[in-house]
Parts: structure tokens; C-alpha cells; sequence
């Protein structure tokens, strides 16, 4: 007598990662996948997560994972810029009354912590036999059968469950996590970052790792009139900031020798203009060794004395390569509400000693001499001592933690 077998109904937990500027790039569209789905792997083998399968179908990822995980994927895959929305959903057969029994087999039994509801349902596929409308009302009745706590709240529910009907599944979910949107990290280019052990520079940082640009750090460690810790520091806010960053380095500079010769050379007022002036010049040997193509930092117009327009405007002649400053125009809530977002906020705050304090001028110049500027940097350049510096770097892998010299 043969066996009755019972066919497998298509049921499962997947990972729907929406993009978010990708629709604009037009014949470049796949470009940005391409780097978007190498990013998205990274990120999963940097966390141990090596049995996975991650499609593109219509214009979104999803990502199945086949193995048992310790780790929060949703954390890690909301720190992906290019991604704008994490969503933990439920793949399904075309069946509607399999449906209606999957969707409360794995609702939350309490839900108490909620009491507004919607269903939204939207049915791609016309042949569906259940409308849209008809899918809202159905679930929506037996929600309030199950839960009569809740309210329908069709503008900003506190609770809601989404179903698509796509061409040969139905997929729902009611969690998701947002991601930072904007382009995935390599598709617009390399720049070094100048990351100082404050507030700003993570952040700027952060605002163009969304608009794609990969980077690497540099660090200006001014031993010996600064201690190991603040090296430490530097570290330790490199390792907040891997996460956006699939393919970031350290690279710790050592600048103590450097701003004593500067300090010695330089009128006392125009210290921290010329220390932000050899910086540059530092970070475009980098861009050249390198092949970047510009230099990012945290400067925000006017919030210091090296910020004023003045002083910003003649530290342009201190390199040929661009220079982006993409908190220029926020003021300091703003910022410190974004590091707190990418937490960094915390570290960035542990007080730390500071060459650049150390040596600074009582009355800083606001709004420098040029002739006397010109002069200055025409007699000083330093050439030697910089390039010394930068072959002499250590460099951190921040995602591999490999320490070289």
C-alpha cells in the first residue's frame, strides 16, 4: 500500500532589505546593487555569518540566513548605508486561509504594549482572488476578535501588519528597524577622514559614509605631550564607526615633533590655523600614496577659532585636493544629537590631554594677515618631517583588527 506524502507549504522567516536612492540612478542602478550586495556580505562574514543567501528580487534584498545566529542581524544591518528599511518578515504561499492561520501563529501573544492597530495590504498580483480591501477587513476582524484591546487607527497605529501580494507569494511582517539610507559606501568615491577624539569629525564621518564614500582615518598623535589613552581613544571611536564602514583603517600619525617645530616657528596667535594647515598637508601625502580623492572633516563654521570663515577661507591654499565639511552649517545640538545616533557620543566625551590646547594661543587670530600667512608658509613647509610622519604611521585594521607598521 503506497504512503500518502504530504507536499512542504512554502512558510518561512526572511530578511527584506529595502533600498533607498538606488530608483534614482537610472542604466547606473546596477553599479549600486553590486556595491550594496558586497557591503551587505561583509558585514555578515565580519559577524560570523557565513551560511546565508541573499537575492535580489524586484528591486529589493532579501536575506536568508541557514544557521543559528548569536548575534542581533537587525543591528548589524541597520548600520548599512544604501539600505533604508530592515524588515523581519514572513514569505507564504498564495493561499489566503493558510495565511489567516500563519499570521497569528506568529504574532506576539501579548500585545498589551499596544493599543492602536492597521492592516495594510497591497496586491500586486490582480489574480489573487482576495482584494485588498477584502484582506484589510477579514484580518483586520479577527485582530480585534484575538486582541479587543485594540483600536483601528488607520494614521500612525502603534501596531501594524503589512501583506503584500506579490506575482507567485504573499509576504507580511509587522517589525522592522530603519537604516541610514542615502548610497551604499564605495559608490562615490575614497576620501581620509581627519578624526580628531571629539564630537564632530565621527559624524561628518558618519554623513558622508550615506552619501557613499569609503574612508579611512587619519589621526594626528601628538606623543609625547599626550598619553598612550588618547591613542586608546582613537581606537576605541574607529571601532564605533566600523560598522558603517566595511573597509575602514586607522592610520595614527605621530605629530608630537611636528607641532613643537611649529609652535617655534610660527607666530603665537596663528598656532592652531597652522597646525589645521600641516594637518592637510599630511592628509594629501595620504590621498596621493593612496589614490583618494579628498580629505573630510569635521569643521562647522564659526564653531571654533580655526572655523571662522576667514580662517577656513585661507586654509583652502593648504592642499589642491577637495576638502568637504559636511557640518558646516549645524550648530552643535544638531551635532551632538547625531553622535549620539551612531554612538559615539559617549566616547567622544571622555576628557583627554590635547596638543593642540597645549600649545594653543591665549587670543587666536580670527581673521589672519595674508601677506604675513603667505610669507609663513612659504619659509616653513616642513617637507621632510611631514613625509617622515606619514611613513612612519601605524596603521589599524579596524575591521580585522590587524595592527601594522
Amino acid at each position: 500500500m503506497s504512503k500518502l506524502v504530504t507536499q512542504k507549504r512554502l512558510f518561512h522567516k526572511t530578511i527584506l532589505l529595502h533600498v533607498d536612492e538606488m530608483w534614482l540612478k537610472g542604466n547606473n542602478k546596477r553599479l549600486y546593487y553590486k556595491v550594496l550586495r558586497n557591503n551587505i556580505e561583509i558585514a555578515l562574514q565580519q559577524n560570523q555569518i557565513s551560511s546565508f543567501h541573499l537575492r535580489l528580487e524586484n528591486e529589493r534584498f532579501y536575506l536568508d540566513i541557514k544557521e543559528e545566529i548569536k548575534i542581533n542581524i537587525f543591528e548589524v544591518l541597520s548600520k548599512i548605508c544604501g539600505l533604508n528599511r530592515i524588515i523581519e518578515g514572513y514569505e507564504i504561499e498564495q493561499d489566503f486561509d493558510f495565511l489567516l492561520e500563519k499570521i497569528f501563529e506568529v504574532l506576539p501573544k501579548d500585545l498589551t504594549m499596544y493599543n492602536t492597530f492597521a492592516i495594510r495590504a497591497k496586491r500586486s498580483n490582480k489574480t489573487f482572488s482576495t482584494k485588498s480591501n477584502e484582506i484589510q477587513n477579514i484580518i483586520g476582524g479577527k485582530v480585534l476578535e484575538k486582541y479587543p484591546h485594540f483600536k483601528v487607527k488607520l494614521s500612525k497605529p502603534s501596531f501594524k501588519i503589512t501583506i503584500h501580494v506579490l506575482n507567485k507569494k504573499i509576504l507580511f511582517y509587522y517589525k522592522y528597524y530603519l537604516a541610514p539610507g542615502g548610497l551604499p559606501v564605495g559608490s562615490s568615491g575614497k576620501m581620509v577622514t581627519m578624526l580628531s577624539g571629539g564630537i564632530d569629525s565621527p559624524v561628518a564621518s558618519f554623513l558622508m559614509a550615506k552619501r557613499g564614500i569609503r574612508q579611512d582615518f587619519i589621526f594626528f598623535y601628538a606623543y609625547p605631550y599626550v598619553g598612550e589613552e588618547v591613542k586608546q581613544k582613537l581606537i576605541t571611536l574607529g571601532e564605533k564607526l566600523k560598522s558603517y564602514h566595511p573597509y575602514a583603517k586607522l592610520h595614527i600619525i605621530p605629530f608630537g615633533t611636528i607641532q613643537k617645530l611649529i609652535s617655534n616657528s610660527v607666530e603665537k596667535s596663528y598656532r592652531t590655523i597652522a597646525f589645521r594647515h600641516f594637518m592637510l598637508k599630511v592628509s594629501e601625502i595620504f590621498c596621493r600614496y593612496y589614490r583618494y580623492s579628498g580629505i573630510i572633516t569635521g569643521d562647522a563654521l564659526g564653531q571654533v577659532a580655526s572655523q571662522t570663515l576667514y580662517n577656513l577661507e585661507i586654509l583652502l591654499s593648504s592642499t589642491s585636493y577637495i576638502v568637504l565639511r559636511p557640518l558646516i552649517g549645524f550648530n552643535k545640538i544638531e551635532i551632538v544629537d547625531l553622535a549620539k545616533k551612531i554612538n559615539c557620543f559617549e566616547t567622544s566625551i571622555i576628557p583627554h590631554d590635547d596638543a593642540c590646547a597645549l600649545f594653543a594661543p591665549k587670543k587666536p587670530v580670527l581673521n589672519p594677515n595674508r601677506d604675513y600667512w603667505q610669507t609663513y608658509t612659504n619659509e616653513y613647509k616642513f617637507e621632510n618631517e611631514l613625509q617622515q610622519a606619514f611613513s612612519e604611521r601605524e596603521i589599524i585594521d579596524l575591521n580585522k583588527n590587524i595592527f601594522e607598521n
